[in-house]
This record gives C-alpha cells, sequence and structure tokens, in this order.
C-alpha cells in the first residue's frame, strides 16, 4: 500500500460505517501486486493458512537426494524442480557469472553444489522456482557475499575459479568427515593439480555420483567406467560439482593445510595420496608404494567390518 490515505478511503467506501469493518487478526501472506480489493477481501475473511514444513538438507546430499526429500514431504515435483535447477534465469550474480563462463555440456546438473545445505522452512505450495531460490539465497548469504574480498583472491592465486573450487569443495566433503579431514584431503587434491606427473584426482567419491546405487567399497571395474565425472580416468576436476557442500568444505578447498600431526603418524612430508576405511580411518602416503600398503591396511579392516569381526581399540 504506497498511500495510507487511500487505502483508508477505499475501505471506507466498501461498508457503509467504517468503525464496522470487520477486520481479523492474525499473520498473513500476501503476494506483491494485489489490489486494494483483494487486500480487503484478504484482511475481512477467515485468513488463508499456508501449512509450512521444515525440511533439514544434510551437508554433501546430492541434487538428486535434495529433489527426493522435498518430493517425499509433498513439495514440489522431480520434473519441476529438475527443470528449474537446469534452465531458470536466477538474478543471483553467482549463476549469472555461471552462465556467463559457460560449463561443460558433462555436467548433470547445472546448480549441483550451489543448493547450499541448511534447514529450510518451505511451504507445500511453493513453486519451484520459489523452493531453488531459497537455497540460492542462502548460497549468497553464507559464501558469495564474502567471495570477493575474502575468497577471490587467494581462488586466483590456486588458479581456480568459484565454480571449480566449489566443485573440489564437494569432492573433499564426500571424501572426509571432520574439519581436519577436509583441509588435509584438500591439500593432497592441490597437490595433485599442481603435479606434472599425478594429474588425476582418483576419487572415489567422484564414481559414486555417477552409480545408479552406491556401493559400500568402490571396485577395479568401478574405476574403469567411462565417464568424464571419473577421476580415475579423466585428469583435472569433473564437469561439476558432485554434492552439495557446507562452508567447511569449501573453505578447506580454498585454504588447503597439512595437519602437522597428520604427517607426523604417517611418517611423510607431504601426500599425493590417500585412503579411507569403512571405520572413518583416513591413511596418507607420499609414495604411491606407501599408498599401497595403506590400502592393504583399509582392505583388512573393511574386511573384518563386514564380517562382522571389526572392534574398535
Amino acid at each position: 500500500v504506497d498511500y495510507d490515505w487511500l487505502f483508508k478511503m477505499f475501505v471506507i467506501f466498501q461498508v457503509d460505517n467504517a468503525d464496522e469493518v470487520d477486520f481479523i487478526e492474525g499473520e498473513y501472506a500476501l503476494e506483491g501486486g494485489l489490489n486494494y480489493t483483494q487486500i480487503f477481501y484478504r484482511l475481512t475473511t477467515v485468513p488463508y493458512i499456508r501449512e509450512e514444513i521444515s525440511v533439514p538438507v544434510p551437508e554433501g546430499f546430492t541434487v538428486d537426494q535434495i529433489i527426493e526429500l522435498l518430493e517425499a514431504e509433498g513439495i514440489s515435483t522431480r520434473d519441476e524442480l529438475v527443470e528449474v535447477i537446469n534452465n531458470y534465469p536466477f538474478k543471483h550474480q553467482f549463476v549469472q557469472e555461471l552462465e556467463a563462463k559457460g560449463y561443460s555440456k558433462n555436467r548433470i546438473y547445472r546448480l549441483e553444489g550451489y543448493l547450499y545445505p541448511d534447514t529450510y522452512y518451505f511451504y507445500k505450495d511453493d513453486n519451484a522456482v520459489q523452493i531453488i531460490n531459497k537455497f540460492l539465497n542462502n548460497f549468497d548469504t553464507k559464501f558469495w557475499d564474502e567471495y570477493e574480498d575474502t575468497y577471490k583472491p587467494t581462488c586466483e592465486k590456486l588458479g581456480l575459479t568459484f565454480d571449480e573450487v566449489i566443485t573440489l569443495a564437494s569432492i573433499v566433503q564426500m571424501e572426509g568427515i571432520t574439519l581436519s579431514d577436509f583441509e588435509n584431503i584438500s591439500q593432497v587434491f592441490h597437490n595433485r593439480m599442481k603435479s606434472n606427473t599425478l594429474t588425476k584426482l582418483e576419487s572415489c567419491a567422484t564414481i559414486q555420483y555417477i552409480l545408479e546405487e552406491r556401493h559400500e567399497i568402490i571396485t577395479d571395474a568401478d574405476t574403469k567406467i567411462d565417464n568424464p565425472y571419473n577421476t580415475y580416468m579423466y585428469e583435472g576436476l569433473p564437469p561439476g560439482a558432485i554434492c552439495n557442500p557446507g562452508i567447511n568444505a569449501i573453505e578447506s578447498s580454498i585454504f588447503p593445510a597439512f595437519d602437522a600431526q597428520m604427517l607426523k603418524e604417517n611418517n611423510i612430508k607431504t601426500a599425493y595420496f590417500f585412503v579411507s576405511d569403512l571405520a572413518g580411518n583416513i591413511y596418507y602416503a607420499e609414495t604411491s608404494k606407501g599408498h599401497e600398503k595403506n590400502k592393504a591396511k583399509a582392505d583388512k579392516i573393511n574386511e573384518q567390518i563386514l564380517n562382522g569381526e571389526y572392534f574398535e581399540d
């Protein structure tokens, strides 16, 4: 309402006695663009109650997993959400820059990596644009608002675009558990990206992304799947993010660092390899020989876990 006096005059002409206007007390959700008649009707009739639903989205969830969450709550449909995620012209600066810079034709979801993980509140009648817009607004607040001043200078020194950082962060997110894990794993990947010989990231998480069903343990056959997201076959980063990372994984991808205790425990000066077991232990190595020893150690623990024979000290 731009002019309160005009709205008051309008109300007076709707009834015989202005003192008898029966406004109903309560909270209202009014869309922009309503005319005075529509506003008056909303405020003098039984209020329209919109059902609000809380949807927790964990760090590391993929676009597909987020869509499944939303569909399970009766919020929008898969087809509508996919269409919006891949094609809707959002006005956020990072989306527009993403479009301007272009991205690989092999990318599965344009906005994979940008649906920031958090607890959201949606109305059941929200449309797909409103839903995805909430995720992007949150990414704006949690990361992009600080990008120019806090993150961009370091990203440029690393030779990474913001989209490459988010892609790397998504891999780091899926490979680690703790903040220390994220920083160590990120440093391994940065070491590889700088290496003249170890030019493939060899991340099992990137293979999980392209599998129809998750495998508890990635096999040699899995590493030979011919897909641009398979970092065992293709050099460098995959065509896009493989999940939606949280801020810890994102910052660790920009500011990687080896933990001194980790280096000491693994008796190394740096690392180009790592392998994890099903118990959550991560083993780092500087050489392929050391990596093979760590893989054997992880395989042994995995076998014990799968056989129900593993007990932590």
